[in-house]
């Protein structure tokens, strides 16, 4: 399960930050600790 968020307040509750980039072929989404 993976969940994606824009609301900051919920971003800082997670240790892990989330990125998304976007490629012409699709999104890529790494997680960052």
């Amino acid at each position: 399960i993976l969940v994606i968020t824009h609301i900051d307040d919920l971003k800082e509750a997670f240790p892990t930050r989330i990125e998304v980039e976007k490629t012409r072929r699709g999104s890529k989404v790494r997680l960052v600790n």
